[in-house]
């Protein structure tokens, strides 16, 4: 049957292509009368003149030339929509007439639908019309060059002067659009609408003098006793009308100005209370002397000196508090630095402790000389505050005691340091950490040495050099965390076109010693083993996509294994995501050579097409399909194909085939399906006339689908599916006689199976098709597949001495092992750096360590601000499922950004560290204890400070997490002197 569908595709196609007059043989019926030949081709004639028509209408793009490209998306809508109902008046139309004048309706409107650049032109010239002459607003009314003061109207001129121009000189041509005019001038009026007018200004400064209250009066009027509301409300009416009487908008500006200096200066109600609490504290001072002082005559003139001092430095301090609680701690502190003071009576009581002191010293001897060294620097120390009080060395009668005890301690010491500095030996790179610990040791001994005996250390110079080189060793550790913070920090993410900034690191890296590698941060390592990773896995994946470039088949022959290895190393390309690794790949034109190719092999495939075929059309589709989706992907690919001429070559020999045989075909599909049209099942009798008509049906498709399918298509469909069942009772006959012990037809269970990380042999089921089981001394299992998640299968073959024959193979399932339960290690609690943190993270499930990347990827979420970050691991690969862990992430040490000083008050600028409060603490000179201030911002003005006095600062961040309150490490301090 096969061969007779054949031979008939055959004989028709060339009968239609050796005679193409033969085509339209069969259009009327040699034995139909006339007339009726004469009203079919009538029918004919319009139908022609329809399609025509049709053809002529959808290439339409206006009477100018236009096309396609030069319409928007509005414009190409509105022609759809005018092809679609000018089709449909076409489609009524009755005669050849009526078919031209709903072709010739169509066309005029589609004239009449503006081009983008029709378009441009209309926005240009109204944009031009709404700015000229524009003044913008004044309230909601149209604003005029009258209602502005002298500089804004300046303004307004320059800003419509400037739209105009840029909208003179934006052409068509030269790329702008309708869109960008209307841009311009919307944005010039937006500015100009901005401006105010003199009455808008007038009114915005009136309203800005009405709600003006200075930070002291956060409650407004309440804030103020009766007498200072009256002089409040009294300066914001005299202002208004003094706005009222102004035409210029800065002159306004400054009458508001002056009301604020004005309202500032009036004391509130807290402000006066304060002032009175200030002035009794100041009083109290004065008069203070600690317990058992009767007056300023207890004290020694130095003394006495300190004591006026304290009660200054405490007065200033009550003066500039800015609250009652500040007030009373500022008398309680200048309090505490009197009592402190000692009169004459504490400085005798001293210098004869100081005596006693010597005198238990004694003579320092080398058996001891260790032992004494706390009594005799407590000496030392209290000798130096007696000197510092004007005590004179007289009134120490065995000072000298103490010089010789100093003189002595400091040889003994001198010799013991010189023994451990030749102990302490050389230091590197390579012993520098273990060294450490005898490295301060000997520092601290030598620092127990007078500055002026310790020139008889002999190798003090060996010492300084051991400490220089631990410092160079550590900081080659730390210069390298820097590199990494600093290279590496800011970018994110890593990409290819930073791969020599991380070799420069890396090779930074390799320079360090073991022991140097072995003390750069967790945090530091994470970070640069992370970048070093990326830049790796992108030069691997560069390599192999120029390993399937180097091995896509040569030649190309347009087969399945070519379309398959072109799309691996396509998709390798893309998937590298990165036009610096993309461009990394030098052999890509070769691809792009390798995929021009294979279409020009599918349009080789065509083949002849002098006789059109179902195949000739399959393979020109085929072809047509590939080079529109190498056009798509990638234009410069596609200009590579050298046969694109072929294929159009073969589009229009098919279009003329179609033409050609069209009403033929029609004719003898019609005829072969009446033959059939009461056939409701296949037999051998039937079964020619059948294939018959089921061959008609493909010769009419080929030459006009559409006419096919509307026609013929439901009966095909039914004839076919009988031919099918009629194949189907023939293969059933045949197979009748199948031999049950065949392995081919043999049921084959196998249970699917979870990851174990090995190679899985599951149990095996067998049954013959007659439901007999099958021992397993009948056949053989080989595995395939069987290490990894996804499909595996089995072959079961039947042994050279069974009973059985052949093979069977059958696929089970591996699915992913579930994390959930894994153990996860390496996470911790971590400290702010101002970049994200990661952490290298260690899972174990099933006893088997799991790779990152490969079993598992590690995503982190609020990992940069202080506070609580989650580490979430998503199983990949041959596992499922994922966990989530937690770390907290606390405040660093706290740093200034910038310290400046004003009248009698600091500002203070804290480096922000992301999520955190901060907590400044300031002492003025000679303080002892800090006052501190918690702020939410990074910026905070500290008033009412000392006039002309020092302060000290350092500043700490702080956030509450789970209830718990961390703070970071104060800063270094910094000094800064009230003006």
């Amino acid at each position: 049957m096969k061969k007779k569908l054949i031979a008939a595709v055959v004989s028709l196609t060339m009968a239609v292509t050796m005679f193409p007059s033969l085509a339209f043989a069969g259009t009327a019926s040699k034995d139909a009368p006339a007339p009726a030949g004469v009203e079919q081709m009538d029918e004919a004639q319009l139908t022609k003149a329809k399609e025509d028509a049709k053809d002529d209408l959808k290439y339409y793009w206006g009477n100018s030339g236009e096309k396609h490209s030069d319409f928007d998306d509005e414009g190409r809508a509105a022609i759809d929509q005018i092809r679609s109902e000018g089709n449909a008046a076409i489609d009524e139309a009755v005669t050849t007439d009526a078919v031209d004048e709903a072709l010739d309706a169509a066309k005029g409107k589609i004239d009449q639908v503006k081009t983008k650049e029709d378009k441009f032109d209309e926005a240009k010239e109204a944009a031009t019309d709404a700015l000229t002459g524009y003044w913008g607003t004044n309230g909601e009314e149209a604003a005029k060059e009258a209602d502005y003061d002298t500089t804004v109207k300046g303004e307004v001129e320059t800003l419509r002067t400037n739209a105009l121009d840029a909208i003179s000189k934006a052409t068509f041509a030269g790329g702008s659009t309708a869109a960008d005019i209307i841009k311009l001038q919307e944005e010039a009026i937006a500015a100009i609408d901005a401006k105010d007018t003199i009455a808008e200004h007038k009114a915005a400064v009136k309203e800005e003098i009405d709600s003006y209250f200075p930070e002291k009066a956060a409650n407004g009027l309440d804030d103020y006793d009766q007498d200072e509301q009256t002089a409040v409300t009294e300066a914001k009416e005299a202002a208004k009308t003094e706005v009222d009487g102004k035409a210029v908008n800065a002159e306004m500006d400054g009458v508001y100005t002056t009301l604020q200096s004005t309202i500032d200066a009036i004391k509130t109600t807290a402000e006066k209370s304060l002032a009175s609490e200030q002035e009794k504290a100041a009083k109290e001072l004065d008069a203070y002397f600690p317990e058992g002082v009767a007056s300023i005559d207890d004290y020694a003139s130095d003394q006495q000196t300190a004591v006026t001092d304290a009660k200054n430095d405490g007065k200033t301090a009550i003066n500039n508090a800015d609250s009652m609680e500040a007030v009373a701690a500022a008398l309680a502190e200048a309090k505490e630095a009197i009592d402190k003071i000692p009169t004459s009576k504490a400085l005798d009581d001293q210098t004869k402790a100081l005596i006693e002191k010597i005198n238990a010293i004694g003579d320092v001897r080398i058996g001891d000389y260790n032992e004494k060294y706390d009594a005799l620097l407590e000496a030392e120390e209290l000798y130096s505050q007696l000197n510092a009080a004007g005590v004179e060395d007289d009134a120490i009668t065995n000072l000298k005691v103490l010089t010789d005890a100093r003189t002595a301690y400091d040889g003994f010491k001198a010799s013991e340091v010189v023994g451990l500095i030749k102990d302490l030996g050389t230091i590197d790179a390579d012993n520098y950490v273990t060294k450490k610990a005898q490295l301060e040791t000997t520092e601290a001994e030598f620092n127990k040495i007078s500055s002026a005996a310790s020139s008889s250390v002999t190798n003090a110079n060996n010492l300084t050099t051991a400490k220089s080189d631990y410092d160079t060793a550590a900081k080659a550790v730390t210069d390298f965390e820097t590199k990494v913070t600093e290279e590496l920090g800011e970018l994110d993410p890593v990409a290819y076109t930073n791969k020599t900034v991380v070799e420069e690191v890396k090779t930074a890296y390799e320079d360090l010693s073991e022991m140097q590698q072995g003390q750069v941060s967790a945090e530091i390592m994470a970070l640069y083993n992370g970048a070093v990773t990326v830049i790796t896995d992108f030069d691997t994946a560069i390599d192999h996509v120029k390993e399937l470039i180097k091995n896509l088949p040569a030649p190309i022959t347009g087969s399945v294994a070519d379309k398959q290895a072109l799309s691996e190393a396509r998709s390798a390309y893309n998937n590298l995501l990165d036009e610096d690794a993309q461009a990394d790949v030098d052999t890509f034109g070769d691809l792009q050579t390798a995929e021009a190719a294979y279409v020009d092999a599918l349009i080789d495939a065509i083949g002849d097409t002098d006789a059109i075929t179902n195949e000739v059309l399959a393979n020109t589709e085929a072809a047509r399909t590939a080079y529109d989706e190498l056009k798509e992907l990638d234009t410069d690919a596609a200009d590579k194909v050298s046969n694109g001429d072929t294929l159009e070559a073969a589009e229009a020999a098919i279009k003329d085939y179609q033409e050609a045989i069209g009403q033929a075909a029609f004719n003898e599909a019609e005829a072969a399906f009446k033959a059939v049209q009461a056939v409701e099942e296949v037999t051998d009798e039937n079964a020619e006339a059948v294939e018959t008509a089921i061959e008609a049906y493909n010769q009419l498709h080929i030459a006009d689908a559409e006419t096919a399918e509307k026609t013929f298509k439901e009966r095909y469909d039914e004839l076919g599916a009988l031919m099918q069942a009629y194949a189907d009772q023939k293969a059933a006959a045949e197979k009748e006689k199948a031999d049950t012990q065949k392995l081919m037809y043999a049921s084959v269970n196998v249970a699917d199976q979870i990851y174990t990380g090995s190679a899985i042999e599951p149990a095996v089921s067998v049954k013959d098709k007659a439901g007999n089981a099958v021992t397993a001394d009948n056949y053989d299992l080989f595995f395939k597949d069987n290490g990894s998640v996804g499909t595996a299968s089995v072959t079961v073959v039947a042994k050279n001495n069974s009973a059985y024959t052949g093979s069977k193979t059958v696929n089970f399932k591996i699915v992913a092992r579930s994390i959930s339960g894994a153990s996860v290690s390496g996470i911790s609690d971590k400290t702010y750096t101002g970049k994200a943190i990661t952490q290298p993270v260690n899972v174990t499930a099933a006893g088997r360590t799991l790779a990152a990347g490969t079993d598992y990827t590690v995503a982190y979420s609020g990992n940069k601000a202080i506070g609580k970050a989650t580490v979430t691991i998503t199983a990949r690969g041959n596992y499922s499922g994922s966990i989530s862990k937690t770390f907290t992430i606390k405040p660093a040490k706290g740093a200034i950004k910038s310290l400046k000083a004003g009248k009698k008050k600091m500002t203070v600028k804290v480096k922000a560290q992301s999520g955190a409060k901060y907590q400044i603490a300031y002492k003025v000179k000679g303080a002892k204890k800090y006052k501190t201030v918690k702020v939410s911002g990074t910026s905070k003005t500290i008033k009412k400070l000392k006039k002309g006095k020092t302060y000290t600062v350092k500043v700490r961040a702080y956030k509450a997490i789970d209830g718990k309150t961390y703070y970071g490490a104060y800063s270094k301090t910094k000094k800064v002197r009230v003006k």
